[in-house]
């Protein structure tokens, strides 16, 4: 799976800006960003539910 994260890491959308992650980091930082935004989803208020929602999507879409 890092391995996909590799191509994922050189098209990376701040690229342009001089920022690519490494792809270590970048598996990691999704990784957790993905726990908290469904435990939000699960147990946040209205809210944050639909935060947690849009930002999941915006991921799987990603």
């Amino acid at each position: 799976q890092q391995s996909q994260f590799v191509r994922f890491a050189e098209v990376f959308p701040l690229k342009d800006l001089g920022f690519t992650p490494e792809p270590g980091q970048y598996l990691a930082v999704v990784g957790w960003v993905e726990v908290v935004a469904g435990l939000l989803l699960a147990l946040g208020p209205q809210l944050l539910q639909e935060i947690s929602n849009f930002i999941l999507s915006v991921i799987m879409i990603g």
